[in-house]
């Protein structure tokens, strides 16, 4: 039967990358491992928090999410500002980016800050995933031209660029080395090794992959959490192609003996997929169908154009169902999963939430919860968190 070429599998990249690291505990183990010494010594990451919000250009949406942190500084407050980048070439303009978002940040603080005199410090980070190292500049001063400027004035020039200059972590040459001197978590060494080695990995070198990291598998059991990262995990790797899940029954057949959930995890894979893909390749199987045996006509047949819709409606709906059942339920669970991190974070602060607290918050959009979550870092009462905009 014929492939039929696949998009990038960018969402459920990014909803990876958000639903591990988007846990202060496993954002602050990655941060750490990649700051300078001096500054990563220096922040008290158990105060490390997720920020409701975000502060991407809509047209990028496409290439590029952010995460938004607080955590305390000595006795001040410094903020993280998060870009993920995972288009296959380097954006030139990212700097300019950055920058611009560093700003918008720092204007958004104004606002829920109008009598403040000085502001939070911004540290902006880039987390690149791309096809080859990074190679674009780090500042938007590196991108003003000044060749043919005469010398004194370049140099008076210079010194009035903006510099804005940006941390990178570039993902994009890690060996498994690298990840293990990281001294991450087990859930982020085993996500870091998924999104590095199996994005491209053919089916057979992607089996012998995994059951070598089974012991991380197995250590990721444990945890309370556990199930859902070994979930969330195998889902991004078996939404690829029938191939991939096909790999994933391979490999689990071998390792379920060592702990029959693995069998169960794949059962529900395979349910997800196949109930989501089956119905919705039927539906666009009879509409290709009916589409394709117009266009051919006598000559193959309205009866085998529909038959031949029909089987490659299957075959992308199965496809691309586990894809689409991530992605849709990451959509649908992220602001969710917003007012959850709000409340408890509130609840944390100010104790149990009032009824009419609980139902301001369930009926909060993003704009408003990034607001409440940037009030949080500094209001000393609920009627100032919740104060009118």
């Amino acid at each position: 039967m014929k492939q039929t070429r696949r998009r990038p599998q960018r969402r459920s990249h990014d909803g990876i990358v958000k639903f591990v690291f988007g846990e202060p505990e496993q954002m602050a183990g990655l941060l750490r491992a990649n700051l300078p010494r001096e500054l990563a010594e220096a922040i008290a990451w158990s105060t490390l928090r997720r920020v409701p919000g975000s502060f991407v250009d809509k047209a990028l949406e496409e290439s590029v999410t952010d995460m938004l942190f607080a955590a305390d500084l000595g006795d001040t407050l410094v903020l993280f500002h998060l870009l993920t980048e995972t288009k296959a070439d380097v954006d030139t303009f990212t700097s300019l980016q950055v920058a611009r978002y560093v700003v918008r940040i720092h204007d958004h603080w104004r606002t829920l800050h109008p009598d403040a005199k000085r502001l939070p410090p911004v540290l902006p980070i880039v987390l690149y995933h791309g096809d080859g190292p990074w190679t674009a500049p780090r500042s938007p001063k590196e991108l003003v031209d000044l060749r043919g400027c005469p010398a004194a004035a370049a140099r008076l020039l210079e010194g009035l660029q903006l510099h804005q200059p940006f941390v990178l972590v570039d993902l994009s040459g890690l060996t498994e080395e690298r990840i293990d001197a990281m001294r991450l978590s087990t859930v982020a060494s085993l996500s870091l090794r998924f999104l590095q080695f199996l994005r491209h990995a053919p089916p057979d070198e992607a089996s012998r992959s995994i059951l070598r990291w089974r012991h991380f598998v197995h250590e990721l059991l444990a945890y309370p959490r556990g199930r859902d990262w070994v979930f969330a995990l195998f889902s991004w790797y078996a939404s690829k192609a029938p191939a991939y899940s096909a790999t994933l029954h391979t490999v689990m057949a071998k390792i379920q003996k060592e702990n029959p959930t693995m069998r169960t995890l794949y059962d529900q894979l395979l349910e997800i997929g196949e109930d989501f893909g089956v119905r919705k390749g039927m539906r666009k199987g009879l509409r290709e169908g009916r589409r394709k045996g117009l266009e051919q006509g006598l000559r193959k047949g309205i009866e085998q154009g529909i038959e031949q819709g029909i089987e490659q409606g299957i075959e992308r709906g199965i496809e691309r169902g586990i894809e689409r059942g991530i992605e849709r339920g990451i959509e649908q669970g992220s602001l969710q999963g917003q007012r959850q991190l709000i409340e408890e974070q509130i609840t944390t602060r100010f104790g149990t939430l009032q009824a009419d607290a609980k139902q301001r918050l369930a009926g909060a959009f993003a704009d408003e919860l990034r607001t409440i979550g940037l009030r949080l870092l500094t209001a000393q009462s609920l009627d100032e968190l919740f104060q009118a905009p």
